[in-house]
Parts: structure tokens; sequence; C-alpha cells
């Protein structure tokens, strides 16, 4: 530990002050050669533009995912644009503020405890976190669970704080922190919301809370903010996917299990590794310092040192909060992969105070071995940390990072392109159009890798996106972006050709580099598609009839979801009849036993045609519209289909599972015929 006498503070000063230098120099230049615009980071400033042009109410028509970050991250970078601008760098440097502050408020809780030297140990420490940590940990990034952590260990410190001092006042606060962020993020809930009223009920039992009325207040404290995360603030938030979590089967929990392993001890990362070789080191790393913290706990038990309340309520939650952590990460259904160690930052964090704690507790009781263990643990975890974010730095050029925002943005103003679209991670599209200040708009859209098709509907777009209100007035050419070699497109003839089959042959075609940007001088999603035939069964899905954009998800194998309150379909009858037409729709309304029903108007060439009704008794099948021929012919032959779906809603609004989609019917088939007469 740092020992501040009257003849070692000059030098401990000295050493304090290098290593907070160091941790807060090399901790952000690794932030700004890691983190720039992309995908991800562009997500506030799409909201901030959003609400900007339409109001709040741009917040109902987004497309969240689970995690978030609505209350807990967007109101920071919110305030930073109003003051700054709107600009990614405001989103970066917040990232590694939020960092700076979760190693504070780490020492702060050791300080709260009464543990001054852990305090200034701890803080010191956990700005050295080493690359791995700030590459596939994302401890630092701007949009991820970094900003969760800052609320999981600021409602640590007020519960310590209330342990301490009662008052109520804490216990506000605690229930507002506990609601935003796990209303953000579903993370915080294992991770900080649940051990939380775990550990509240330790207080039952404690020697003077047994006969205080206090010794329940934190458990309803707790138990208020599950409420309000669950009910959604009552309906309020209703527009936030729900919670989805299922257990995996035995290959994927094997796979998690090895990732435990590999992103907790490269967390800790006490041996300075690449990714390629990291499972080694990364195991010795976790093993040494588990058991250092085994052993000092064991020696605190065996002297039985007497500590404060609060000091056993810490170590109460540590180990619930990292036994709920590492067994949500093991059976999960969802594969760890090379980020995944993001999921297991609040473990490095609580282990890292632990053992600076223990480590104090243990000073006057341990053996020389064990405090020189400690320095040499604690000197192995700072070197490894400088060595490996030097080198980082040295490898990465010590310059921002650049994915291709800024060269997209240049082609397409050197070709005067200015609305369009691309894939949301190779192409960048919401980067683009954050970084051309949405004067050139790059909308996400998914590619069928099976056919080169495009569709919306994917999480993090606002389903105000392809639709005429989002296309501006005259505009005349309309773009898609293919990157070669892209994950989303990885076959880029395929998609050349099914962009061709879905929109007709582009009038241009641009190419730069590893990007190909096709251009049409016509409307992409209501361009008509290929002319149908009279009495031949048209299907929908991956494999079939393409529904195009307005209204519509993403294909899937057995046809295709309405999403949202409107959908368009556009049908071209090979020769249109003079006759009446009639419809025939095979479809299925998405019911639950809370939703037992669906309304839909069908409206043709912008006329009434009829209203289709679908129940639990009554759902799936054939049903027929009638399509007059004065409406048939009214634009040359084409059939402009609107569904006006009466209460779509989402499986999340349900509780039944994330999808955030407002469901209404699943187009299965098509069939244009003469009317009977």
């Amino acid at each position: 530990m740092i020992e501040f006498t009257s003849r070692k503070s000059a030098s401990s000063m000295l050493v304090c002050l290098f290593l907070l230098l160091s941790g807060l120099y090399c901790s952000l230049m690794v932030v700004i050669g890691s983190f720039g615009m992309d995908a991800d980071s562009s997500h506030s400033l799409m909201l901030w533009y959003g609400i900007n042009e339409h109001g709040i109410s741009w917040l109902r028509d987004w497309r969240f995912t689970q995690d978030n970050w609505l209350l807990s991250l967007f109101p920071f970078h919110f305030i930073g644009f109003w003051i700054f601008g709107p600009d990614v760098s405001v989103v970066v440097i917040l990232g590694w503020l939020i960092f700076v502050f979760n190693a504070l408020i780490s020492g702060a809780i050791a300080w709260r405890l009464g543990l001054n030297k852990a305090a200034i140990f701890i803080f010191l420490l956990l700005l050295h976190f080493g690359p791995y940590a700030h590459i596939y940990g994302s401890l630092a990034y701007s949009t991820t669970h970094n900003i969760t952590n800052l609320y999981g260990l600021s409602s640590l410190l007020i519960f310590i704080s209330w342990c301490i001092k009662p008052v109520n006042y804490l216990l506000v606060l605690l229930s507002f922190v506990l609601f935003a962020g796990a209303v953000s993020d579903p993370w915080m809930i294992p991770a900080f919301n649940l051990p939380l009223l775990l550990v509240s009920i330790l207080l039952f039992f404690l020697p003077g809370f047994q006969r205080d009325w206090n010794r329940i207040k934190p458990f309803l404290a707790a138990s208020l903010s599950l409420l309000l995360v669950k009910t959604k603030l009552f309906g309020i938030l209703g527009f936030l996917p729900s919670v989805d979590f299922s257990p995996g089967d035995r290959h994927t929990i094997n796979n998690n299990v090895l990732y435990l392993v590999k992103d907790l001890g490269g967390l800790l990362n006490l041996f300075p590794f690449s990714y390629g070789n990291a499972f080694l080191p990364a195991f010795l790393s976790l093993a040494i310092v588990t058991g250092f913290f085994a052993a000092f706990l064991h020696g605190k038990m065996r002297h039985r040192l007497r500590v404060e309340k609060s000091v056993i309520v810490f170590f109460s939650f540590t180990l619930v909060s990292i036994s709920g952590i590492l067994s949500a990460f093991m059976v999960t259904r969802v594969e760890a992969g090379d980020y995944s160690a993001r999921f297991l930052i609040n473990c490095a964090y609580l282990l890292i105070i632990s053992v600076g704690m223990l480590a104090e507790y243990g000073s006057r009781h341990s053996g020389v071995i064990a405090k020189y263990a400690l320095v040499l643990i604690a000197g192995l975890f700072v070197i490894s940390g400088l060595t490996g974010n030097v080198a980082y730095l040295i490898k990465t050029g010590f310059k921002p990072r650049d994915v291709g925002v800024a060269d997209t943005l240049a082609l397409l103003k050197k070709h005067g392109l200015s609305y369009g679209y691309g894939s949301y991670w190779d192409s960048h599209a919401n980067a683009v159009t954050a970084a051309g200040f949405s004067q050139i708009r790059v909308r996400p859209v998914t590619f069928d890798i099976t056919n080169g098709t495009i569709s919306g509907g994917r999480s993090q777009t606002s389903r105000r996106w392809f639709t005429d209100e989002d296309i501006p007035e005259n505009q005349e050419r309309f773009f898609v972006i293919v990157n070669t070699g892209g994950q989303e497109c990885p076959d880029v003839d395929v998609c050349l050709l099914g962009l061709s089959k879905q929109f007709g042959n582009p009038m241009e075609i641009i190419k730069h580099g590893l990007t190909t940007v096709l251009v049409w001088n016509h409307r992409l999603f209501d361009y008509v598609p290929p002319s149908m035939e009279f009495n031949r069964k048209y299907i929908t899905g991956n494999a079939g009839l393409h529904m195009g954009n307005s209204g519509w998800s993403s294909p899937e194998t057995q046809g295709t979801w309405s999403d949202g309150d409107r959908a368009l379909m556009v049908l071209a009858p090979l020769n249109p009849s003079k006759n009446d037409i009639e419809l025939l729709i095979e479809a299925g309304a998405y019911l639950e036993d809370r939703h037992p029903c669906q309304d839909v108007d069908i409206l043709v060439n912008s006329a009434y045609a009829a209203t289709l009704k679908y129940d639990q008794g009554n759902n799936n099948g054939v049903r027929s519209v009638v399509i007059p021929s004065t409406l048939a012919l009214k634009r040359g032959g084409a059939l402009w289909v609107e569904f006006l779906f009466k209460n779509p809603v989402s499986p999340a609004e349900l509780g039944v599972s994330a999808d955030s989609r407002r469901l209404g019917l699943r187009i299965v088939s098509v069939e244009l015929r003469d009317a009977p007469h």
C-alpha cells in the first residue's frame, strides 16, 4: 500500500502523480484511437437530429434495442450537444469521462467505508486497465455498458452511504438511479438491482437494524425500481422493448465458460498479451487475482477482524453481483464472442475494489510475503496496462480511428447524392448521416445474403423512414451503397443482381475502392415490382415477392410482417383488366391472449375497398378484396394497396419477447383474379 509518512510523502505523491497522469493520458489516447464516428456512436446524434426536426414524439417511432440508453446515457450526450454542438467528439470524450468517473466512484466506495489509503490505491489502479478491457470490454466506449456501471456503482455508493447514515433522500435517489439505469439497460438488473434487493434483506438480520423500521426502506426502494422497470414507468415508456432472456444449449454454455475465463482474465490483465494467445495469460491473471482475494478474505475471517455493517453489506453485494453475472453469462442462449467482455466489467471493478479493501484490512495482520505479493500484483497490473496501451497506440499511430465515414461522405457529395440506403455496419449508414448533419441521408437497410435484396425495419432506425414523409421534396436520385467484403453483403455480385431485380436496372454505377454505389432516377421502395400474372399465386418472404419497405419488416421464411400503423403494397398486373378484380390475400394477424383481434382497412389507389377482421377463432387463411374496375384503372392499371391497422402491437409491449416491431399482418401470398360476377 502507499504509505503517507513524513519521510515518504514526497516520493509517494510523485508516484501517485505519475500513475494519475499516465493512466489518464494512456486511457484517453486509446479511446481516441479506438473509437470515432461509427454506427453505434452515432446513435445519440440520430436521436438528437430527429427530436430537433420532429419533436419528442420521435422517440416513440424509434426502434430501440434492449439496451436503449434512453434515460442513462442520452441525457449526458444531449447536454453535451446543447453546449458544444452535435459532434462525435462529444460522444467519444464523454465515454472516456464516464470511465474516469467509474474509477473515481470505485475509490469513493472504499473512502466511504473508511479505507482512505485503499481508496487512492483503487482509483489509480483502475485507470490502468489494458487494451483488452478498452477494445474487447468497451471499457470507455461511448455507447455501451460503460454508462450502466456508472449508475450501478453510484447506486452501491448511495446504498453504503445510507447504511452509514440513514436519511430518506438517499433512498429516493437510490430508486431513481436503479430505475434509470435498468430501464435503459437490462444488464443492470442482474449486475446491480437484484444484488441490492437481496442484500437489503440482509439488513433485517444485522445488529442495529433488527428493531429499526429503517431496515425495510432499502428493500422497498430496490423493489420500487424493479416495479418501475417492469411496468416501464407504468406504460409511459411502453415503446421500449422488453427483456428477453432464455438459457442456451450445452454447446453454447461450454463456449460461454471458455469466454468467461478468457474475458474476465483479460480484463484483469496482469500480463501483456495479444488477443490471439489470450487464454493462458488470462487464466493466470484470473487465478492470481481470485486467489489473492480468497487468501485475504480467509485471513480476515481467521483473525476475526471487527468490521462495520456497511463493509459486510459491500462484500455481500460483491459476492451476489459477481455470482449473478457469471451465471447469466454462462447459461444465456447468446453465444459469447470477441466483444463479450463488456458484460463482465462490473466483476472487474468489484474484484479490484475488494482486493484493495481487503489488503488494507489485512495489512496489520499479514506477513511480509503477503504485502510484497500485493505490491507485485498491483505492479503487474499497472505495468501490463501501460505497456499494452503504449504498444497499441504505437500500432495504431496515435491518431483517431477512421472507419471510412469521411470517405463515403466525400464520395456522395462529389456525385451530388443526398438520399439513399446502406447497411448499418458495413456502410455505417447512420454515421454517414450524422457526419453530414442530416444533409446527406443514408438509411440503414438489411441485405438478404441469399438473393441480394434489401429491407428496412432493423433496430436503431425510425418507423418514419422508408415513407414519403422522410424523402425531401424534388428528390430525383436515390442510391444504395454496397461494400465489397462486408459481412452484410459478402457476395457483391449477388447483391448487385438482387438490387437490379428489386428496383430495376440502375441508371448509374459508381465504384470507388471497395465501395459501389448504385443510383436510380426513381423512388426505390415505392417502385412498381415486376408485373404479375392473373390466376397465379405469388408467395412473399425470402424466396418470393418483395413487399417493399413502406411499412413492411424484413422478409422471413413464411412471409413478411407489417410493422406500424400503415403498410403499402404495389401490384402491377401484366395485362390490366377492364373488369372488377379480386385480390386474394393469404395472411394471419399477430394475436395473443392480451391482444385477441386485429382489424385492417384496405385502401386501393387511395379509395376504401374493404375491412379485414382477424381474431383467435378466425385468423389464418385467405381473404378476398374486390376491387372495382374504376379503382383498378385509376393508376394506369397499377394497384396501390394500403393496409391501415387499427391496433398493431409489438411482442415487447405484451412482454412476450424483445421484438419491438409493431406487428399487424404477416402476408404469406397474394393472387389476382377476375372478380366473379
